[in-house]
């Protein structure tokens, strides 16, 4: 049997929530923010890369099957699929181990994207990048004995031309790291199963599924936190719902209103990487203070406007 290799960051089952008719086989309607282009897809054709969580088995410690992290993966989406599609046909949240389960799959909705794993990266370079730096004003940095080489190898590191790199076992590592944590997290907020009035129209889903808002006024640069207070966790599971997490209360109100949509699908698409999932149109409030419409998104991006 050959070795999966596309590997999915947005679960197939979980895309299956927007797709035309509700399951893996139908169609789903993709939006690219990098072009701006659009274009209908099975979920088994949307948000995969090649090798994503593909592990360098000659550099892994034991025995480790290169795919190990795929397969996990699968199993957590196996066993929150169904409890996902009960609650979208009208279940309210879910207690015990279907909890546990769905809060895993959020959990990996967090670490697996690619911008969480490109942050990972990012946040293992800058301490090899800060002893550069130290080594180089105190004037301790090995220096080839070409002064114009010595020279030149400066200039591309400030330009940053030289990057570090990490190796795909110790990202892997890292993002593994996290999932107990923000399972943890998650399990001690209150959640609520949103859902839309009739004519609210649709939730959309992005390749950044989980958003984390802060719900009061903080001074600014303030970056929320999955495990600090007065922050919400807003997870759209379908076009019609949405879990909302909470430290403390539940949400009073569980109906999102067509403003609420509205609301919500602007934040989602504040943080959208590239991709953007949703069965058809939609409305999304724009910095501007104006709503957009689904082709009103794709001009926008087509012409290079944010």
């Amino acid at each position: 049997m050959p070795t999966p290799r596309k590997h999915h960051y947005v679960p197939k089952s979980y895309l299956a929530g927007w797709t035309d008719d509700g399951t893996i086989d139908g169609q789903l309607q993709v939006i690219d923010k990098s072009s701006g282009k659009s274009w209908s897809v099975r979920p088994v054709n949307a948000a995969k890369e090649t090798d994503l969580y593909m592990i360098d088995i000659a550099e892994a410690d034991g025995e480790l099957q290169a795919t190990e992290i795929e397969t996990t993966f699968g199993t957590i989406e196996d066993a929150a699929a169904p409890i996902i599609k009960r609650m979208l046909a009208g279940e309210a949240m879910v207690n015990g181990e279907d909890r546990e389960n769905v809060m895993s799959l959020l959990a990996t909705l967090v670490a697996r994207v690619p911008s969480r794993l490109d942050r990972i990266d990012e946040t293992m370079r800058k301490p090899v990048e800060m002893v550069y730096r130290r080594l180089e004003a105190e004037a301790k940095l090995p220096q080839p004995d070409d002064p114009k080489l010595a020279a030149q190898m400066k200039e591309w590191f400030d330009r940053g031309l030289i990057k570090i790199e990490i190796k795909q076992n110790s990202r892997l590592a890292m993002m593994a790291l996290m999932l107990p944590t923000l399972l943890h997290l998650f399990m001690l907020r209150q959640w609520t199963v949103l859902r839309t009035q009739s004519d609210a129209g649709d939730l959309i889903c992005t390749d950044h599924p989980v958003l984390l808002e802060w719900i009061k006024k903080v001074p600014p640069g303030e970056s929320p936190g999955f495990g600090l207070q007065n922050t919400a966790i807003f997870v759209p599971i379908g076009p019609s719902a949405a879990l909302l997490g909470l430290w403390d209360a539940e949400q009073k109100d569980p109906t999102l209103s067509r403003q609420r949509v509205t609301f919500w699908n602007g934040h989602l698409l504040d943080h959208v990487d590239r991709f953007v999932f949703s069965r058809g149109d939609f409305a999304a409030f724009h910095m501007s203070n104006e709503v957009d419409r689904r082709d009103d998104v794709i001009r926008r991006w087509k012409g290079g406007a944010s």
